[in-house]
């Protein structure tokens, strides 16, 4: 099934991936509650002259805070850029607008969403053209059969979202890995 197409070329592909870990723990017969939030950003932009996303750089940034009940006792946010040269052709970058456009309807999805107790990890992707952005997400499980979800266009299963994006990333980009999962076999009985 062809989902209606969104306009114009987007002119940023931005993908976020955010990992968040959270622990209670006791300190002098007090309860605390201890939050690590890793998050990755990579920002495409596209070059009208070559018609490729670009990019020279992604955001690191590190959140962590301490809460003693519903009051902040320690916090520290750490930002940095990461150097990288990436550069995506026009065929790779239609390839993957037109996944995200494409549900393929004969696959069953697994429309389960499942967060491990005190560990979170959801991968985004937004399409900028001019004023409008289209998002979609994926968390866990990230497997082949767990769709893309968008507000504008529902949810979206199309494996090949997951191989395209994960070669647009970073070697050392949060979830990366995740993406290069590839359909299992079935057992037979």
């Amino acid at each position: 099934m062809i989902l209606p197409a969104f306009g114009q070329e987007s002119k940023q592909i931005i993908v976020t991936s955010i990992e968040r870990t959270d622990r209670p723990f006791e300190k002098k017969d007090e309860l605390f509650l201890e939050n690590n939030v890793t998050k990755h950003q990579i920002v495409y932009t596209l070059d009208s002259a070559t018609q490729s996303y670009t990019t020279n750089k992604y955001l690191v940034e590190t959140y962590f805070n301490i809460w003693d009940g519903d009051t902040i006792v320690k916090e520290k946010l750490n930002t940095k850029y990461k150097k990288c040269s990436i550069s995506i052709d026009s065929l790779i970058s239609k390839g993957l607008l037109n996944s995200l456009k494409t549900d393929i309807d004969t696959l069953e999805k697994d429309m389960n969403i499942l967060h491990t107790s005190h560990h979170y990890l959801t991968i985004y992707v937004d399409l900028v053209t001019g004023e409008d952005t289209t998002n979609y997400y994926k968390t866990k499980p990230f497997e082949y059969c767990t769709p893309w979800f968008s507000d504008k266009s529902g949810s979206v299963l199309n494996p090949n979202i997951d191989k395209q994006i994960f070669l647009m990333l970073p070697d050392k980009f949060i979830g990366r890995e995740k993406l290069k999962l590839a359909p299992t076999k079935p057992k037979l009985h």
